[in-house]
C-alpha cells in the first residue's frame, strides 16, 4: 500500500497530465474538456484514490441563482465532495500541502475547486483561463477577493481546504491537535 505522501504525489502528478485540457462545463475527458470538479474526480480516479464517480448535474451558472430564499442554496460541489473528503484547516493554522483541495465560494455557493501542487501554486480548470493550468493563489485577486457585484465586493473570498477522507486516518498527530489533545 502506498503511503499518504506517495498518494498525494500521485494525485498531483495525475492532475498535471490534464494540463492544457480545454475548459468545458460539466465535463471530465482529459485532453477534450473538463471543469474544475471533473479535474478533481479525473485525477483522483487516475491516482486510484477513488473508483468511478458520477459527477452531479448542475447548471454552469448555478452559483449565481438562488430562487427559493426560504431554503439554503444547494451546495452541489460540497455535496459531491463530501463522501470523499474531510475539511481541514487552512492558513494560518495549517499550511496546505501537495494534494490538498481548495474550494472557493463564487456567488451564492462554493463552486470552484483546485488541487494544491506546492502552496501557493495550484492546478485548476478555470473558465476564464479556457483550460487546465497552474495558478499562484498569492497573486490571484479573483481567488482571494470577492469581485462579484454584491455588498461583499472586495472582502476576502470564502474558501475551504479538504483532503480525502482516507488520509485523515493517517494524520493522527494532526487530528489529535485539532481535538485539543496534541
Amino acid at each position: 500500500m502506498e503511503s499518504v505522501a506517495e498518494q498525494r504525489a500521485a494525485f498531483v502528478a495525475a492532475a498535471e497530465t490534464w494540463l492544457r485540457t480545454p475548459y468545458r462545463d460539466c465535463a471530465m475527458v482529459k485532453g477534450a474538456g473538463t471543469d474544475c470538479l471533473g479535474l478533481i474526480a479525473g485525477a483522483a480516479k487516475e491516482a486510484r484514490l477513488i473508483g468511478n464517480i458520477k459527477l452531479p448535474k448542475y447548471r454552469p451558472d448555478q452559483n449565481l441563482h438562488w430562487s427559493d430564499r426560504s431554503k439554503p442554496p444547494v451546495e452541489t460541489y460540497l455535496e459531491a465532495l463530501d463522501p470523499y473528503c474531510a475539511e481541514v484547516p487552512g492558513p494560518p493554522e495549517r499550511d496546505p500541502i501537495p494534494g490538498d483541495l481548495i474550494i472557493w465560494k463564487f456567488g451564492w455557493i462554493f463552486f470552484h475547486t483546485a488541487i494544491v501542487v506546492r502552496w501557493p501554486l495550484i492546478i485548476h480548470a478555470y473558465k476564464q483561463a479556457d483550460f487546465v493550468d497552474y495558478e499562484d493563489v498569492s497573486k490571484s485577486a479573483h481567488l482571494n477577493f470577492i469581485g462579484e457585484n454584491t455588498d461583499e465586493r472586495g472582502k476576502p473570498r470564502p474558501r475551504k481546504f479538504l483532503i480525502p477522507r482516507t488520509w485523515t486516518e493517517c494524520e493522527p498527530k494532526f487530528w489529535s491537535a485539532l481535538e485539543g489533545r496534541g
